[in-house]
């Protein structure tokens, strides 16, 4: 199965799926070095789901901008990022292709 953030969602780690620490807390926001999505933890930040499916749509973003730089709204009260709209889409198509059995239980399940 792909594992991933609501549609709708304040920023979340793409890795654990916990809500971020806020902005204004000590705790530091580790961020994809080729997405800049943030993360919770050096090590959510390495998790193989992100960089199989949506960091290599994400880190070829234009005007010399990425996608994860405009996400600097975190904690609770956090409004939603529509750019976390897009991550379960591209990890279901990754699973698609790499785990076929995997697309087509989750297909039955849809029906």
């Amino acid at each position: 199965m792909a594992v991933g953030p609501l549609h709708v969602t304040a920023p979340v780690c793409l890795s654990c799926i916990r809500p971020l620490p806020s902005s204004s807390s000590s705790t530091q926001i580790h961020r994809c070095p080729l997405c800049r999505m943030p993360f919770c933890s050096p090590s959510c930040a390495g998790d193989a789901a992100h960089a199989a499916a949506e960091c290599p749509v994400l880190s070829k973003g234009g005007g010399g901008r990425l996608p994860g730089d405009s996400v600097t709204d975190f904690g609770p009260g956090a409004r939603p990022h529509p750019v976390y709209q897009c991550i379960m889409p591209l990890r279901c198509l990754v699973l698609r292709e790499e785990r076929p059995e995997g697309w087509r239980a989750m297909q039955v399940r849809k029906a």
